[in-house]
């Protein structure tokens, strides 16, 4: 229905926050930062303790023409003894069979997957929206491990306060100050979950099946 709806040009162009420095949080266990891009791409990767699920990773630039084919149709997903518990909680009041992936010890029990990595594509959907209380679009790289909704709107909250630093004319941070929070991040990781980082091609990660390639792999820094 959104899509059979006329579009209206406007006057004014629009308003974009555009990330100029990294921006990362920690929160319960999620990792998430945000790096300057002139595009909004979003970095996922899922990590469950569970045969179905394991670990699911996707790295996608998200436009109109994404969203709708590789991540508006994913559902959200659920653990067969968890349900009982969420009604009791007064929550999926709107979930069915139909809208939502439940899944048992063996399996899916309820429908086949619309896509094999179907439960990382609605992470991504989940970022998408809570994203949009930053009351504008986001121009910048969000690299997710672990994330839920706690965690993006912990995210959110900082990005405004970044967006309220640089509407007081805030000087731009020399390049020092960004390689120091640069390095201070990958610290960060390697302390977390205690790998090496290396210098690889990001895109690599695509083919990670641990936490050490995903990050390992995650940054080529040009300090």
């Amino acid at each position: 229905k959104l899509q059979e709806a006329q579009i209206v040009e406007q006057k004014a162009p629009r308003s974009y926050f555009k990330v100029k420095r990294p921006i990362w949080i920690s929160l319960n266990g999620a990792e998430l930062a945000v790096f300057p891009a002139d595009e909004l791409r979003i970095s996922y990767m899922i990590e469950y303790d569970h045969p179905v699920i394991g670990q699911q990773f996707l790295s996608l630039k998200i436009d109109e023409e994404t969203f709708v084919k590789e991540i508006a149709p994913s559902r959200t997903f659920c653990f067969v003894d968890e349900v009982e518990k969420l009604k009791e909680q007064g929550l999926i009041k709107g979930g069915s069979l139909e809208n939502a992936v439940v899944i048992g010890a063996d399996g899916v029990i309820n429908s086949d997957l619309r896509f094999n990595d179907e439960l990382v594509r609605h992470k991504i959907l989940d970022l998408i929206g809570d994203l949009v209380l930053l009351g504008m679009p986001l121009k910048g790289h969000v690299v997710a491990f672990k994330g839920g909704h706690p965690s993006h709107i912990n995210l959110v909250q900082r990005l405004k306060r970044e967006m309220e630093r640089e509407s007081v004319g805030a000087l731009k941070p020399p390049k020092e100050h960004v390689d120091e929070t640069l390095k201070n991040y990958i610290e960060h990781i390697k302390n977390s979950i205690d790998i090496e980082i290396l210098n690889q091609d990001f895109a690599e990660a695509k083919e990670s099946k641990e936490n050490k390639g995903f990050w390992a792999s995650f940054v080529e820094l040009e300090l």
